[in-house]
């Protein structure tokens, strides 16, 4: 209920709906160096609601991340953003100030080619849609388009946020760098020496898979030996074509047509 009065001034009074303290509308001398008494559109809520309240609560959203939320505290509208900046310069230019570049950065995140510097130097970089790693003009270190986060090189998007994307990381080939030119190893942090870790063992499972083959009946991988014949044979004792797998066996007991199809060694592919 709004509760109203006069002053000795005869000047009329509010009850403040939040903390229930008396307050004169933004036309008196105590408040007359305010732009507005409220952001909100309704006209009710300049006699309901105190100014410090209101800037108490949107001072809260703001510091709190809750911008895009920000309603009024007596009716539960939506504010304006224009009528909050407007409120805010009457109140407090750093408060406002803060609010403002809220605002900036909100424009530029809904362009789509616009990333902020995932190290956090304050700045950003607008780069084309199609770009994966971006380097920031202000501390020219390098973030990842796609996913926002430092750059990963050595990993993909879905490894680095497996392990984690919210760990400060850096390049891993700048971490190796880093490795080999200082005295004390120890100086990289857990987490960085993980993210080369992963980056090296990466690198040599795809090595291991381009110099092996697995063998087709138990799946043992194993390096071939002799670099000129293609004729293999297992651990397990099964003999296979180094080249496609097939069975050794089958071939020599019917003919090359055995081969797959692609194999250099099929019976149409030597005969041309």
């Amino acid at each position: 209920m709004l509760f109203s009065c006069l002053t000795n001034n005869n000047k009329e009074s509010y009850e403040c709906v939040v903390c229930f303290n008396p307050f004169l509308l933004d036309q008196s001398p105590v408040r007359s160096d305010r732009i507005l008494s409220t952001p909100c559109v309704n006209p009710y809520c300049q006699q309901s609601v105190c100014t410090d309240c209101i800037f108490k609560n949107i001072e809260h959203d703001i510091n709190n991340n809750h911008c895009h939320e920000m309603k009024c505290v007596s009716c539960q509208t939506s504010y304006d953003s224009e009528n909050v900046l407007e409120f805010l310069k009457g109140f407090s230019h750093e408060v406002a100030d803060k609010y403002n570049t809220i605002l900036f950065w909100k424009v530029l995140e809904n362009n789509k080619g616009f990333v902020r510097c995932a190290h956090g130097c304050g700045s950003g970089v607008i780069a084309d849609e199609h770009a994966q790693i971006v380097t920031c003009d202000k501390c020219h270190k390098k973030t990842c388009f796609v996913c926002k986060t430092k750059c990963h090189e050595g990993l993909t998007c879905d490894e680095m946020q497996d392990y984690g994307s919210s760990t400060i990381q850096r390049k891993s080939s700048d971490l190796y760098d880093i490795e080999q030119e200082s005295d004390n190893p120890f100086l990289l942090d857990q987490n960085e020496r993980r993210i080369l870790e992963i980056s090296q063992e990466k690198k040599a499972l795809a090595l291991i898979h381009q110099i092996t083959k697995e063998c087709p009946n138990c799946h043992l991988r194993f390096e071939k030996v002799e670099e000129d014949c293609d004729h293999v044979k297992c651990v397990c004792n099964f003999e296979f074509c180094w080249s496609c797998g097939a069975d050794h066996k089958l071939i020599l007991e019917k003919d090359n047509s055995y081969h797959r199809p692609t194999c250099r060694f099929h019976t149409r592919n030597i005969n041309q």
